[in-house]
């Protein structure tokens, strides 16, 4: 098998990016630690091109490439073994996110005896991880402590009651005493990063009432704007002792 070069213009991608024209408005994922993303290339029908890069502007640098008739090419150790191709929906898929997976990705497609490299998509991951922390009250109710992450410096959280809308706390942490009667209500973690926003709901009464006095994974309601996933969705459970 002859060895593969990567093309000229993938290294100048990656320091032209503001010369790029964006055809497609950026799009807010938010994603469970541990799940997958697909990336949809957003090639138009009949495009004539010689790759496809997925870029991530954080690391400022390439994550994949994809030629037609070549498996995917991972660039950055950082995703190795991670990253695959959907052939249906010709897609990137990165498998198994970390927090510090969060963050903007950009699309490149680089056609022949072209100086730009054009951005077809620009996605911007959010990788959340929400732990609670239960204790049991007495007539059914308990208290809950939510933590909620996201692998990204500098982002604002916020909690929201998902039901009327309103900010019921700042910052990461939510404390709430539940009672039966609440046992419908949904709140929303949001994480804010400049003009992009992720958000990720959960039911906390389920919680309650699910304990089995050992820690264990839950399933929450999925979140608004979900990403595709390959795993099920948790919220992980920390029984105090």
């Amino acid at each position: 098998m002859e060895p593969y070069h990567l093309p000229v213009t993938f290294f100048l991608a990656l320091f032209t990016c503001q010369a790029a024209r964006t055809v497609d408005p950026s799009t807010d994922l938010s994603c469970q630690l541990g799940s997958s993303v697909d990336l949809a290339m957003g090639l138009p029908k009949g495009a004539d091109f010689t790759a496809i890069i997925l870029h991530s502007v954080n690391r400022r640098k390439g994550v994949a490439l994809w030629q037609a008739g070549h498996p995917v090419q991972v660039l950055n150790t950082h995703y190795s073994k991670r990253v695959t191709l959907t052939e249906d929906t010709r897609a990137f898929r990165i498998h198994h996110l970390g927090l510090e997976d969060t963050g903007t990705y950009n699309v490149y497609m680089q056609s022949p005896g072209s100086p730009t490299d054009v951005v077809l998509k620009a996605y911007t991951v959010f990788v959340f991880n929400v732990t609670a922390t239960p204790a049991q009250l007495s007539n059914g109710s308990c208290s809950l402590d939510y933590l909620c992450e996201v692998g990204w410096p500098g982002v604002k959280y916020s909690w929201k009651n998902a039901t009327s809308g309103d900010t019921v706390a700042q910052g990461d942490f939510l404390h709430l005493v539940l009672h039966p009667k609440g046992s419908k209500d949904q709140y929303t973690c949001m994480a804010q990063a400049s003009s992009s926003r992720g958000s990720w709901d959960v039911t906390p009464y389920e919680h309650c009432h699910s304990m089995s006095g050992a820690a264990g994974y839950l399933k929450p309601a999925l979140p608004r704007g979900s990403c595709l996933l390959s795993a099920a969705l948790v919220v992980l459970v920390v029984v105090l002792s």
